[in-house]
């Protein structure tokens, strides 16, 4: 334990190692050290909320996006009964009662 000590001791003392032994530059780096990693409002954190933010953030517009292309669909649908009909039919597979549909798959 000693032994320890007092190689603790030869290492602070190094002329490089000097500003070890101010306490206020110690507990200064110490108290960084704890606000950048281990506190609960560390930069890893702080790094996930932001990259969560901006994923959210695509996903409005993203989403925005889609909101604009379905009205400008039901728009179109609700002025023109040939394109609601075609809608229907490929989407729904709606048909008339004297028609018959078949639906070929074809794989890739």
């Amino acid at each position: 334990m000693k032994k320890a000590l007092n190689s603790l001791r030869m290492l602070l003392n190094h002329p490089s190692l000097a500003w070890m032994r101010n306490r206020y530059v110690l507990s200064g780096v110490l108290f960084l050290i704890w606000m950048l990693f281990l506190d609960t409002h560390s930069l890893k954190i702080h790094y996930k909320l932001y990259k969560e933010i901006r994923q959210t953030r695509k996903a409005i517009e993203f989403y925005k996006s889609e909101i604009e292309k379905d009205k400008k669909l039901i728009e179109q649908l609700e002025s023109n009964p040939d394109m609601l009909e075609r809608f229907a039919r490929e989407q729904y597979y709606f048909k008339k009662p004297t028609e018959a549909i078949f639906i070929v798959e074809l794989e890739e």
